[in-house]
């Protein structure tokens, strides 16, 4: 699998909330893009031995360090870090919202089957 940083990353460009359950086609196709962003922008960073770009969570994800201090975003939102699927995740809360589904309210809407209109 993917590290905790990079799954951070690709989570918070996508804007899903790591305990986001049954994604809607446009957010499955989001989380492909930025995959493949954040992938590939970081593999050519370390090949030209450059830093990753600024706004990353990248920078702030360990900041915290204990002190009880608040650490936030490039964009100024505050991160927050809570345990999911067994690691430890970086959230912007302002960013990335966990929105109540089921399989089953999925289905009966359509979007199981791709057609959501705005995700």
């Amino acid at each position: 699998g993917v590290g905790n940083w990079v799954a951070d990353e690709i989570l918070y460009r996508s804007g899903i909330h790591p305990d986001q359950t049954f994604l809607t086609t446009t957010e499955a196709n989001r989380l492909v893009q930025e995959m493949n962003y954040v992938l590939c922008t970081a593999v050519d960073c370390l090949n030209a031995r450059k830093d990753f770009p600024e706004e990353w969570l990248f920078h702030r994800r360990w900041r915290s360090g204990g002190s009880g201090g608040t650490v936030k975003d490039f964009h100024g939102k505050k991160i927050s870090f809570l345990q999911s699927g067994g690691r430890s995740s970086a959230v912007v809360s302002a960013v990335q919202k966990n929105k109540a589904r089921t399989n089953s309210t999925m289905v009966k809407s359509g979007k199981a089957r791709g057609k959501d209109a705005n995700g």
